[in-house]
């Protein structure tokens, strides 16, 4: 019903009596919308006219749906899929004479999938990840104490990854201009994504591809000197990386067409929010983005490195470890000189004329200064104080040249590769909003563009010119004592200081929020508020001469730290008595501003992003690796029955088959809950990404379940009074703890001020060995794991917009858990043949 434009469905309780508005000329108006009619609709979508055409790719519901639900989870179909990796390994070793060893070992494999959707107009991606490698080993001992070994390697591994398939074969190549889409060389299988924020589930394809062709070549050599008390190691190695890639940026290269509802709203009736269904079938969609399609890029790089390390032993209680190493990675450049950066050395004076090409006007190749203070010593020691007592303790310096992911490379610049979007403004009380994006024009916008200049819709990253790797120090003291024979104890500290760490920043974020002020004052024009450069207004965006105000212009800098402290004490059983284990507890605090660009998993914190970027500090707070407390440990039990055992050692070999050589063995981890960031909308747009919310207070925590994890204390409940000024803020009530980002300032609650549910496991084994001869047996072996079926929960709803006081439960889905961190009980038996 809804293809044909009969939204009458959307006026009943089913959906929540969603009256439909005219948008009236295109424009999303507060004053001139009028009400659909029975929400009856015209169709003007050439895509929705061809999905009513054709049920065969979009098929009528099946399914009945959850009293007020609408039409969500209304059909319901099959999916299939496979995911093979086949995998192949040759070793050779060869003893050349006395003196010389050689090894080699080639491997190949490759893993592949394929997939097939619900709905044939959902295409499904296909990945492919073949690779090779070799590697070669050479050994010369020149004398005893005189041993070279020679390292040699090579691999290639292939990436095609995301690339669209069209299992039904409607559509192909040529599925755009299929249902109307514009767009000239389709690069991919499908037609372009129609993305809803409704019940509807998403329809075409992003192509959010990737494709690359990486050749490493590895080069070491080691010699070892054992020299009176001195055990001398000197060493080298060269990295040769080459990688020839290509990324359709994180729009895709079919891009998208997004709908919210906003053309079928009316800004002035309280809750009339449209449909964003209603807004496909209008063909007004309120956002377009699209990649770049472009051949392979190729980057190159060395990493080479030096050391040189002496295990002194000074006494025979006392010894002493001295070394260094020295590392120089080549800044990452472009075969052909396709890199592109910008020079933001003036903020204020930001344009296409401060691009820098890669190899032109004196610009390197890399457009990255190189870094050659790679210096990293080492120094550690171990000291015997008595037969039962010995003291440890180390300093390190290690390096990184951290990965950002291929769409923060500068490669990804116009005009060899861009990224292009464009948004429309919804409605407010005060002032019409811009018309919709149809799907006739397609992506027509970006350099070239009649009407839409380069600097409206362009996102460029660079790279600061002074980037550094990572270097991190590492440093501990260890104490170890011998209680008895088989066991020992140990307490230490550990310590670890992150400097130089890589992350992106939003250099084209305003200080203030000039134009939403602007708008606020009911005088605000929309065409100054996408694009007007010339400070007439309000004061533009620092780069909106190139990007435009709400374009991206992103520095891949390191200024991100990190510290850890811990201490760590285990207690340690040596196998006596067919006993073993091992426990330790450490208690820890690891804090930092940035949770990366690759932060851990189950962990909800703010983004990799500085929420206010002339600020780093502000984000300070636990890192995602912030788990105060935590325990682990494992246990092994021979059994002291059957054959050499100290119960039945000359028992009968049948009678020792049933009740010989029985081992039980099990393991535990446990840690306390990952921290928890209380995030906002970012109600202070100023380009900003990752909002922060509004901190009061701290928050009191009574009562606490998995339906309501932060508890029914009053501080618990989000701040929802607005303050008397009428600017939207919220205000503090006198007990709440957080409340969203405000309009007129970033917000100020620290990362990770709260803390998720923590994590349980117990793991069990058992194991029964046969012997069949003296030099064959069969082992039985059973696992249990997670054999408690102990449920750990994942982090609670922590976004202050989820918070709904009208709810049934009274306060929606914030604070509650809807996730597990493991795994149900799983059990396996398995057999062992060694001979």
């Amino acid at each position: 019903a809804f293809l044909t434009g009969d939204f009458s469905d959307l006026l009943t309780s089913q959906y929540g009596n969603i009256q439909l508005y005219n948008p009236n000329g295109g424009n999303a108006g507060y004053s001139t919308a009028t009400p659909y009619a029975n929400d009856q609709i015209p169709v003007v979508s050439p895509v929705a006219k061809f999905l009513a055409a054709h049920s065969s790719v979009y098929p009528a519901p099946n399914r009945q749906v959850a009293p007020g639900a609408g039409d969500y989870l209304n059909y319901q179909g099959p999916e299939k899929g496979y995911t093979v990796n086949d995998q192949g390994d040759v070793k050779v070793d060869y003893v050349i004479n006395q003196k010389n060893t050689l090894s080699g070992r080639y491997s190949i494999g490759d893993a592949y999938d394929f997939s097939q959707t619900v709905l044939p107009v959902q295409f499904p991606t296909q990945n492919d990840y073949p690779f090779q490698s070799l590697v070669l080993n050479y050994i010369h001992t020149f004398t005893p104490a005189l041993v070279n070994e020679l390292r040699a390697g090579v691999s290639r591994n292939v990436i095609n990854s995301g690339i669209p398939t069209d299992p039904s074969g409607v559509f192909g190549d040529k599925g755009n201009s299929l249902v109307g889409v514009a767009m000239a060389n389709q690069p991919y299988a499908g037609f372009s994504q129609m993305a809803f924020t409704g019940n509807e589930s998403n329809l075409g394809t992003t192509a959010l591809v990737t494709q690359v062709r990486e050749n490493n070549f590895y080069y070491a050599d080691n010699l070892t000197w054992q020299k009176g008390h001195h055990a001398l190691k000197f060493g080298a190695q060269i990295l040769r990386y080459q990688q020839n890639y290509y990324y359709a940026g994180n729009s895709g290269a079919m891009g998208s067409f997004s709908y919210d509802g906003q053309y079928t709203e009316n800004a002035n009736v309280p809750y009339a929010y449209g449909y964003s269904f209603a807004d496909f079938v209008l063909d007004d969609s309120y956002s377009i983005n699209i990649g770049g399609v472009s051949g392979y890029f190729g980057q190159r790089q060395y990493r080479d490195a030096f050391f040189a390390q002496d295990d002194w032993r000074v006494f025979p209680n006392l010894t002493i470890n001295l070394g260094v190493r020295y590392g120089y990675d080549q800044p990452l450049y472009e075969v052909n000189n396709k890199q592109v950066s910008v020079n933001i050395s003036n903020p204020n004076a930001i344009t296409i004329n401060g691009l820098e090409f890669a190899g032109k006007d004196g610009n390197s190749r890399a457009l990255v200064n190189p870094f050659y203070g790679g210096v990293m010593p080492r120094i550690g020691f171990a000291w015997k104080t008595s037969n039962r007592f010995v003291l440890r303790g180390g300093f390190g310096i290690t390096d990184a040249m951290e990965g950002t992911g291929t769409n923060r490379r500068m490669t990804q610049n116009y005009p060899y590769q861009s990224s292009f979007s464009a948004a429309s403004l919804s409605a407010t009380g005060t002032a019409n909003g811009t018309a919709g994006f149809s799907v006739e024009n397609g992506f027509s916008f970006g350099p070239g563009a009649a009407g839409t200049p380069l600097e409206n819709y362009t996102n460029f990253n660079l790279w600061d010119p002074h980037i550094k790797p990572a270097m991190v120090e590492q440093f501990n003291l260890a104490w170890q004592y011998m209680i008895s024979s088989n066991w020992t104890a140990q307490v230490g500290y550990v310590g670890q200081l992150g400097k130089h760490l890589m992350v992106p920043n939003e250099v084209n974020q305003w200080s203030s929020n000039a134009p939403w002020l602007y708008l606020l004052n009911g005088n605000e024009s929309y065409d100054q508020w996408n694009y007007d450069c010339t400070g007439t207004y309000f004061t533009p965006s620092p780069s909106c001469g190139l990007t435009g105000n709400y374009g991206n212009l992103q520095e891949t800098t390191s200024n991100a730290v990190s510290n850890y402290n811990a201490l760590q004490a285990s207690l340690i059983h040596l196998p006596t008595h067919g006993l073993s284990y091992r426990f330790n507890y450490t208690w820890s605090r690891s804090m930092s501003n940035n949770a990366g660009f690759y932060g851990p998993p189950n962990v909800t914190l703010n983004g990799s992003f500085f929420q206010d970027s002339t600020n780093p500090m502000g984000d300070y707070g636990p890192s995602g690796f912030d788990t105060r407390n935590a325990f682990n440990g494992y246990w092994s039990y021979q059994l002291p029955f059957g054959r050499g055992q100290r119960f039945g050692s000359n028992m009968p070999r049948a009678l020792d088959e049933a009740a010989g050589g029985w081992k039980i063995s099990g393991s535990v981890i446990m840690y306390s809950g990952f921290p928890i960031t209380i995030e906002s909308g970012e109600n202070y747009n100023v380009n900003s990404w990752g909002a922060h919310s509004q901190h009061f207070r701290p928050m009191h925590i009574k009562d606490q379940n998995i339906n309501n994890w932060f508890g029914d204390d009053p501080s618990a409940l989000p701040c929802t009074t607005f303050d008397s000024n009428g600017d939207g803020n919220i205000a503090d009530n006198g007990s709440c703890a957080y409340g969203m980002e405000s309009y007129n300032y970033f917000g100020n609650t620290m990362n990770g001020s709260e803390r998720a549910p923590g994590y349980r496991q117990v793991d069990l084994s058992a194991m029964k060995i046969f012997h069949i001869t003296d030099r064959n047996t069969l082992e039985l072996r059973g696992d249990a794991f997670n054999a408690l079926n102990i449920v750990s929960y994942g982090a609670p709803d922590s976004w202050l917009g989820d918070y709904n006081p009208n709810a049934t439960n009274g306060h929606g889905t914030f604070g509650t858990v809807s996730s597990s961190n493991s795994s149900p009980r799983i059990m396996q038996i398995s057999m062992h043949y060694r001979f």
